[in-house]
């Protein structure tokens, strides 16, 4: 289990993923957004609150008609369709190199993950790519 460094500070008792990985979890988070249209991939999970967490949860969230055409099946079950797996299984990996950190990548539908985790809405999801420089840009 990868843990948290202490920041030096005794009023924040936890830095985070701290850096550099966080700048290469942006590098990573604009490729997964070009990858999606521009979706933007959010950071959730412990990771961002929790003292000790196993791993980098890693979301790009799709409207229900952007899901459908991308054929990733029902959204309830995404385990069950080849395509979900392959990409959550190539961009897991494609994080851990980019990042040095344990990412655990995956493609959501919106309504479904917010029906799925309602005590985690917006608040909780930090958007990776926010005022950062897209390397197009």
């Amino acid at each position: 289990m990868t843990e948290r460094r202490e920041s030096g500070n005794p009023e924040k008792p936890a830095a985070g993923i701290g850096m550099p990985h966080a700048l290469h979890l942006q590098e990573f988070a604009i490729i997964v957004s070009a990858a999606f249209d521009g979706a933007i991939p959010y950071q959730v999970g412990s990771s961002m609150w929790a003292p000790k967490w196993r791993d980098v949860d890693v979301r790009i969230m799709l409207d229900r008609e952007k899901y459908e055409q991308m054929g990733f099946g029902d959204p309830k079950r995404p385990h069950d369709n080849p395509k979900w797996c392959a990409l959550v299984m190539a961009f897991s990996e494609l994080g851990r190199k980019m990042t040095d950190l344990p990412i655990d990548f995956q493609i959501q539908e919106v309504a479904t993950a917010n029906e799925d985790y309602p005590d985690r809405k917006a608040n909780v999801r930090s958007a990776l790519v926010q005022g950062f420089r897209r390397r197009d840009a």
